[in-house]
C-alpha cells in the first residue's frame, strides 16, 4: 500500500504531483521489506529525481529488492555491477545478476546477457548462447536483441548464416525505432547484401538513423555524399558529416575526416588536422588510421594503449 502511494504521488494520479512525498512513501514502504518500494527508491536515488543523486544508496536499495527476488531490481543491480556505478565494478557478479533477471523473463536482462555472452565477458565468445538469449528477447518484442540476433544470422555466430533472417530481423528492428538496426540494414542496401542494392533506400536509412545522432549512420552519410551514391557528390556535406561523427568519437569517422583534411579540403593547416584526426582514431582502433600514421612516420604512442578496453555500451540502456 505505501509503494502504491509513493506511486501516485510521484506519477501524479488522482493527487498532485509530490516527489518529497513519494519519496517519504516508498522508504516506509522499502523499510518495512517491500521490494517494489525498494527498487523505485533506489530508481529515484540512481536518477535524482526528487532528491540528491546518490549511485551508492540507489545500489544499496536494488540490491535488497534483488535478493527478493524482483526481476527488475536484480537487472539495475547487474547494471551497477557493471558499469562500477554506486559500487565496485565486477563483472563475475554483474553476470550472475542479469542471469537472474534474465531467467525470470526480464527482456531488457536476456538482451542484455546476450550481449555480454557475445562480447565474451567469461572469456570468450559464446555465441550460440547469445543466440538463445536474444531469441527470448525478439519474443517478447524487444529491437535491440531482434539487431543483434540478426548480426548473428547476417555472420553465421551462434547460428546457421542465414542472410534473409537477417534481412526479416533488422527490418523488425528498424520499425521498433531501433537506430542502430536502420544503419545495418543501411548497409545492406549499400552493399545489395540480401537485398537488392539500393542507394536511395540506404540513404533514407542512414538519414533515420543519423536524426537519432547514430554515429555510424553520421559517417556513412558523409561517404554517400563522398562517393554520390544515392546522391549528387557533395564533399563539402562529406566533410561535415564526417566532422559530426568524429566529434562524436567514431573512430572511422576521425579517420575518414582525417583524410579529408590530408586532401586538402577544408581550408589551411590540412596536414596538421589530418594527423590530430588520424591520432584520434587510432586510440579508438582504427586500423587505417595506424597504418597511415606508420606511413606518415607519426608515433601514435600504441606503447600508452596496452589495449585498455573499456565495456562499449551496445546501447545498453
Amino acid at each position: 500500500a505505501m509503494n502504491n502511494i509513493g506511486w501516485m504521488y510521484f506519477n501524479g494520479l488522482g493527487i498532485e504531483q509530490d516527489l518529497k512525498k513519494a519519496i517519504y512513501w516508498y522508504g516506509k514502504g522499502a523499510n518495512d521489506g517491500d521490494p517494489n518500494a525498494q527498487s523505485n527508491l533506489g530508481y529515484m536515488y540512481q536518477q535524482g529525481i526528487g532528491i540528491d543523486e546518490d549511485l551508492g544508496t540507489a545500489y544499496h536499495w536494488y540490491l535488497m529488492a534483488a535478493r527478493q527476488g524482483l526481476a527488475e531490481a536484480q537487472h539495475n543491480v547487474g547494471w551497477m555491477l557493471l558499469h562500477g556505478q554506486g559500487v565496485r565494478q565486477n563483472l563475475e557478479q554483474a553476470l550472475y545478476w542479469y542471469q537472474l533477471s534474465a531467467e525470470a523473463g526480464y527482456t531488457r536482462a536476456q538482451t542484455t546477457l546476450g550481449w555480454l555472452m557475445e562480447q565474451g565477458i567469461s572469456g570468450k565468445p559464446d555465441y550460440a548462447q547469445a543466440a538463445l538469449w536474444y531469441q527470448k528477447a525478439v519474443s517478447a518484442g524487444d529491437p535491440i536483441a531482434m539487431n543483434n540476433l540478426a548480426w548473428l544470422y547476417q555472420k553465421g555466430l551462434g547460428v546457421e548464416a542465414d542472410i534473409n533472417e537477417a534481412v526479416i530481423l533488422y527490418r523488425q528492428a528498424s520499425d521498433g525505432g531501433y537506430s542502430l538496426a536502420h544503419t545495418n540494414l543501411g548497409l545492406l542496401y549499400l552493399e545489395g547484401e540480401g537485398v537488392p542494392q539500393d542507394y536511395t533506400h540506404a540513404m533514407r536509412l542512414f538519414a533515420q538513423a543519423a536524426e537519432k545522432r547514430e554515429p555510424k549512420a553520421i559517417n556513412n552519410l558523409g561517404y554517400m555524399y563522398e562517393m554520390g551514391l544515392g546522391t549528387d557528390k557533395d564533399m563539402q556535406q562529406a566533410l561535415q558529416w564526417y566532422a559530426l561523427g568524429a566529434s562524436m568519437g567514431d573512430s572511422t569517422a576521425q579517420y575518414n575526416l582525417g583524410r579529408l583534411y590530408e586532401k586538402g579540403l577544408g581550408g589551411d593547416g590540412g596536414k596538421d588536422r589530418a594527423v590530430h584526426w588520424y591520432l584520434e582514431a587510432a586510440r579508438g582502433r582504427s586500423p587505417q588510421a595506424r597504418e597511415r600514421l606508420k606511413q606518415l612516420g607519426v608515433d601514435w604512442g600504441a606503447n600508452q594503449d596496452p589495449g585498455a578496453q573499456k565495456i562499449q555500451e551496445n546501447e545498453l540502456k
